[in-house]
């Protein structure tokens, strides 16, 4: 049993690890999509879904649907920033359980693979 227990943590560091790079990878994606928002935030509900415009909408109708989507915009928008506060929540509490060693062994892990990524991008892009 010691024998697993070992590759058991490990795996579990890794997995937490990996965990954590998604989360800072959506964090950065937020961020980036946050600073655009202001330029778009008034407009963003004007616009009618796929294929409505070709259903020879009336004005009202057009208005109607404009207003719905701005109120189950400002919801989902409010929603969004709810799981956004959970899961940094979540991540700090894992994080908490953590050791200081293993603490330093996740970022260790979590900085291999930001530069393997990195890397991955830049042969790629080359």
């Amino acid at each position: 049993m010691k024998k697993h227990a070992g590759t058991l943590i490990l795996a579990a560091l890794v997995g937490l690890a990996i965990g954590t790079q998604g989360a800072l990878d959506l964090s950065f994606a937020q961020e980036k999509a946050d600073a655009a928002k202001p330029a778009a935030k008034k407009n963003s509900f004007r616009r009618l879904p796929n294929y409505f415009g070709q259903a020879g909408l009336s004005g009202t109708q057009k208005e109607d649907i404009y207003k719905i989507q701005e109120t189950a915009g400002e919801q989902i928008a409010s929603l969004q920033a709810q799981i956004e506060t959970l899961e940094k929540k979540r991540d700090d509490d894992i994080r908490a359980v953590l050791t200081e060693e293993q603490k330093k062994k996740v970022d260790e892990l979590v900085a291999a693979a930001k530069k393997q990524a990195e890397d991955r991008r830049k042969k790629k892009s080359n």
